[in-house]
């Protein structure tokens, strides 16, 4: 397990976030990153396997989503998954169907950052 990825998903689980888009989140994101000192790129092209939100430390994948269905999410993770690049992903989501996704996907694990209940 990369032992980086715990502080950064509880960074973003204790942060309160207000947005009223995806791209309003994405930004609240950036500035915890960064308060953190966590390096990041957003907008990550993964090659074949699409482009993700953020690209942390060189090998950890975020992905943002405030919409979409389930079975959509999941096609999107195992594409992510795919990649060579990615080591580990973080869904961060208001939609909390989506803390049902899987905790590995193509054997790596998967960290759901559900904001509502960030917020309870």
């Amino acid at each position: 397990m990369d032992n980086r990825i715990i502080p950064i998903v509880q960074s973003l689980h204790n942060s309160q976030f207000y947005f009223n888009t995806e791209k309003e989140l994405q930004e609240g994101i950036s500035q915890v990153l960064s308060a953190k000192k966590i390096p990041f790129e957003r907008e990550f092209k993964l090659g074949d396997s699409g482009t993700i939100d953020f690209l942390i430390c060189g090998s950890i994948g975020l992905e943002v989503k405030t919409g979409g269905t389930w079975v959509g999410i999941i096609r999107q993770l195992m594409r992510y998954a795919s990649s060579d690049i990615i080591t580990s992903i973080i869904l961060i989501s208001r939609k909390s169907v989506f803390s049902k996704v899987p905790n590995i996907l193509r054997r790596k694990p998967v960290y759901v950052v559900d904001l509502w209940k960030s917020a309870l």
